[in-house]
């Protein structure tokens, strides 16, 4: 899932949705907290006169602290 598809403003029954669960085996929590990664970027990808930090949300399990995957960058 691409984090940006997440502020798509979608009309859905929650009851027709599934949860997303740690990925931890011995876990199962459904709840998450947010965290951020930073990327830096060339100077020469970004044709800019210094290198870019782009900041990325992602987010890791409140019980074991597992990172959830599908929100991780490639």
């Amino acid at each position: 899932m691409n984090p940006a598809d997440q502020n798509l403003n979608l009309n859905l029954d929650i009851k027709q949705t599934s949860p997303i669960v740690c990925e931890n085996e011995e876990c199962g929590n459904d709840m998450f907290m947010p965290a951020m990664k930073f990327r830096k970027a060339s100077k020469l990808l970004t044709g800019t006169a210094k290198d870019a930090i782009v900041p990325v949300q992602v987010f890791f399990c409140s019980a074991c602290g597992h990172s959830v995957n599908i929100t991780m960058p490639p």
